[in-house]
């Protein structure tokens, strides 16, 4: 298993009239066996609400802590299903 931080997430998203960003990073572990990238938030490696619009008052504001939780499945080449050897930390 290797484990780091993925960098420069950035998603965008408007309901309604809310719109917002939420910027940051994650904490990252990827098993090569099983080509799973595991992605989480943890105390060092946030994701933040930004440019919250005022629609959004009393669910996000800039700067509250954002919660992602993600499993991706990595395969090379792009459809294929050898999974990539990561080594290193």
């Amino acid at each position: 298993m290797t484990s780091g931080y993925v960098t420069g997430v950035e998603i965008r998203f408007t309901v309604l009239t809310c719109s917002a960003r939420i910027a940051g990073e994650l904490a990252m572990t990827y098993t090569s066996s099983t080509g799973v990238m595991a992605l989480r938030g943890a105390p060092n490696h946030q994701l933040l609400f930004a440019d919250t619009t005022p629609a959004c008052k009393g669910l996000w504001a800039d700067g509250d802590v954002a919660t992602l939780t993600a499993n991706l499945g990595v395969v090379t080449p792009a459809g294929g299903v050898v999974h990539p050897a990561v080594t290193g930390s």
